[in-house]
């Protein structure tokens, strides 16, 4: 194990081979945007679409409106972050959606998605540190990339982590 700086001068210990990254080096940040309110319906009309967390579920999200013009899409199997209040909500598509403002999508860039999710998980709390505002919280692309984590870069690690932690 080695020791690392980490948040406020504190000092975490990592496996020697990991390292202490900001978010941006192993995830792809895309920002939600709202399409025009006239394209929502509740219709199932073009693609099922999130405005933020109040559609989460424990991993997947529920759809209960559709946008039949989305401005933003996530493909299925990529990591949708709540960027404004409550900051920090993590769950996963399992199908193609349209995102508002409310949300980013995270996608991984050679790593294990699981792994990724776990990890964002246990650290969202880190997250809600850089959440600014006064009639609600909310974090912008900087903070999201600038998160620095524990990340180790062996995928096969990545893959036994992720399903250890899918199994708990």
């Amino acid at each position: 194990f080695k020791k690392v700086k980490w948040y406020f001068g504190k000092e975490i210990e990592i496996p020697e081979e990991w390292e202490v990254s900001p978010i941006e080096k192993f995830l792809d940040i895309v920002m939600g945007l709202s399409p025009p309110s006239e394209t929502y319906n509740s219709d199932s009309n073009g693609l099922p679409f999130f405005q933020g967390n109040v559609d989460f579920g424990e991993i997947f999200p529920e759809t209960r409106i559709w946008c039949s013009k989305p401005n933003k899409i996530a493909k299925s199997n990529q990591i949708l972050l709540s960027v404004r209040a409550p900051v920090g909500e993590i769950n996963l598509t399992n199908f193609e959606c349209c995102i508002g403002r409310g949300l980013a999508t995270l996608i991984p860039i050679k790593s294990d998605l699981m792994y990724c999710f776990h990890l964002l998980k246990f650290h969202s709390n880190k997250l809600r540190q850089f959440s600014q505002g006064s009639t609600f919280e909310a974090i912008n692309r900087q903070h999201i990339a600038d998160l620095l984590l524990p990340f180790t870069k062996n995928i096969q690690e990545q893959n036994q982590i992720a399903s250890i932690l899918s199994n708990v």
